[in-house]
Protein backbone atom coordinates (compact mmCIF):
# COMPACT_ATOMS: atom_id res chain seq x y z
CA UNK A 1 0.00 0.00 0.00
CA UNK A 2 3.00 2.28 0.38
CA UNK A 3 3.25 3.11 -3.13
CA UNK A 4 -0.44 3.84 -3.57
CA UNK A 5 -0.29 6.74 -1.22
CA UNK A 6 2.16 8.47 -3.78
CA UNK A 7 -0.49 8.51 -6.32
CA UNK A 8 -2.26 12.09 -7.70
CA UNK A 9 -6.09 12.27 -6.16
CA UNK A 10 -7.57 12.72 -9.34
CA UNK A 11 -11.03 11.23 -8.31
CA UNK A 12 -13.98 13.86 -10.05
CA UNK A 13 -11.42 16.45 -10.97
CA UNK A 14 -12.43 19.26 -12.66
CA UNK A 15 -9.43 20.65 -14.27
CA UNK A 16 -8.96 24.61 -14.94
CA UNK A 17 -8.70 25.80 -18.29
CA UNK A 18 -5.10 26.23 -20.11
CA UNK A 19 -3.37 29.00 -22.00
CA UNK A 20 -0.80 28.10 -24.33
CA UNK A 21 2.49 30.07 -26.00
CA UNK A 22 5.03 28.61 -28.16
CA UNK A 23 7.93 30.11 -28.82
CA UNK A 24 10.32 28.46 -31.87
CA UNK A 25 12.90 29.17 -33.87
CA UNK A 26 14.36 27.21 -37.53
CA UNK A 27 18.24 26.80 -38.25
CA UNK A 28 18.19 25.08 -41.58
CA UNK A 29 21.69 23.21 -41.30
CA UNK A 30 21.53 21.28 -45.37
CA UNK A 31 19.43 18.33 -44.91
CA UNK A 32 18.89 19.39 -41.40
CA UNK A 33 16.32 21.23 -39.83
CA UNK A 34 17.30 22.32 -35.97
CA UNK A 35 14.11 24.24 -34.28
CA UNK A 36 14.53 25.03 -30.41
CA UNK A 37 12.22 26.59 -28.20
CA UNK A 38 10.14 27.21 -25.25
CA UNK A 39 6.65 26.03 -24.29
CA UNK A 40 4.85 28.02 -21.85
CA UNK A 41 1.23 26.57 -20.32
CA UNK A 42 -0.36 28.90 -17.69
CA UNK A 43 -2.82 26.88 -15.95
CA UNK A 44 -5.51 29.97 -15.41
CA UNK A 45 -7.44 28.93 -12.46
CA UNK A 46 -7.20 26.50 -9.74
CA UNK A 47 -8.30 22.60 -10.32
CA UNK A 48 -10.87 21.03 -7.83
CA UNK A 49 -12.16 17.75 -7.13
CA UNK A 50 -14.55 15.69 -4.63
CA UNK A 51 -13.31 15.23 -1.23
CA UNK A 52 -14.70 13.42 1.77
CA UNK A 53 -15.85 15.90 4.42
CA UNK A 54 -16.34 13.59 7.13
CA UNK A 55 -19.61 14.28 8.07
CA UNK A 56 -21.52 11.59 8.62
CA UNK A 57 -24.34 12.22 11.02
CA UNK A 58 -27.58 10.75 10.76
CA UNK A 59 -29.74 13.97 9.92
CA UNK A 60 -27.46 15.05 7.50
CA UNK A 61 -25.28 13.42 5.47
CA UNK A 62 -23.01 14.50 2.75
CA UNK A 63 -19.77 12.39 2.83
CA UNK A 64 -18.23 14.89 -0.42
CA UNK A 65 -17.85 18.23 -1.01
CA UNK A 66 -16.10 19.94 -4.12
CA UNK A 67 -12.45 21.71 -2.88
CA UNK A 68 -10.24 23.80 -4.85
CA UNK A 69 -6.84 22.34 -4.77
CA UNK A 70 -4.53 24.90 -3.80
CA UNK A 71 -1.01 25.21 -5.76
CA UNK A 72 -3.01 23.63 -8.91
CA UNK A 73 -2.72 27.13 -10.66
CA UNK A 74 0.28 28.48 -12.51
CA UNK A 75 2.89 28.48 -15.23
CA UNK A 76 4.81 25.44 -16.32
CA UNK A 77 7.91 26.27 -19.06
CA UNK A 78 9.02 23.53 -21.06
CA UNK A 79 12.13 23.79 -22.93
CA UNK A 80 11.99 21.65 -26.48
CA UNK A 81 13.46 20.71 -29.18
CA UNK A 82 12.75 19.30 -32.92
CA UNK A 83 15.33 17.72 -35.51
CA UNK A 84 14.25 16.46 -38.77
CA UNK A 85 16.50 14.84 -41.18
CA UNK A 86 15.45 14.93 -44.91
CA UNK A 87 16.57 12.21 -46.89
CA UNK A 88 15.09 12.40 -49.96
CA UNK A 89 11.77 14.25 -51.03
CA UNK A 90 9.44 11.73 -49.57
CA UNK A 91 10.87 10.18 -46.50
CA UNK A 92 12.45 12.51 -43.48
CA UNK A 93 13.30 11.09 -39.91
CA UNK A 94 12.12 13.14 -36.94
CA UNK A 95 12.76 13.97 -33.46
CA UNK A 96 11.16 16.05 -30.79
CA UNK A 97 12.34 16.39 -27.20
CA UNK A 98 10.81 18.42 -24.11
CA UNK A 99 11.52 19.03 -20.83
CA UNK A 100 10.22 21.34 -17.78
CA UNK A 101 12.24 24.02 -16.86
CA UNK A 102 9.72 25.50 -14.48
CA UNK A 103 6.27 23.43 -13.69
CA UNK A 104 3.47 24.09 -10.99
CA UNK A 105 3.38 23.00 -7.41
CA UNK A 106 0.56 20.87 -7.19
CA UNK A 107 -0.43 18.93 -10.28
CA UNK A 108 -3.24 16.78 -9.59
CA UNK A 109 -4.10 15.85 -13.24
CA UNK A 110 -0.85 13.32 -13.06
CA UNK A 111 0.55 14.98 -15.85
CA UNK A 112 3.91 15.24 -14.83
CA UNK A 113 7.15 14.15 -17.13
CA UNK A 114 10.74 14.43 -16.49
CA UNK A 115 11.58 14.17 -20.16
CA UNK A 116 9.70 13.44 -23.29
CA UNK A 117 10.85 11.83 -26.18
CA UNK A 118 9.53 11.30 -29.69
CA UNK A 119 11.11 9.27 -32.71
CA UNK A 120 8.80 9.07 -35.99
CA UNK A 121 9.53 8.72 -39.85
CA UNK A 122 7.45 11.68 -42.09
CA UNK A 123 6.25 9.76 -45.67
CA UNK A 124 5.45 12.62 -48.02
CA UNK A 125 3.17 11.83 -51.12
Amino acid sequence: VPAAASYFESFALERADDAVLRLQYAFPIGRVLLQPGLLGILHMGKDSRLEDTGDASLVHYQPLERREIDGSEGLTLNLTADARYKINETWMLEASYGSPLITRSVRPDGLTRSMVLNLGVRVMF
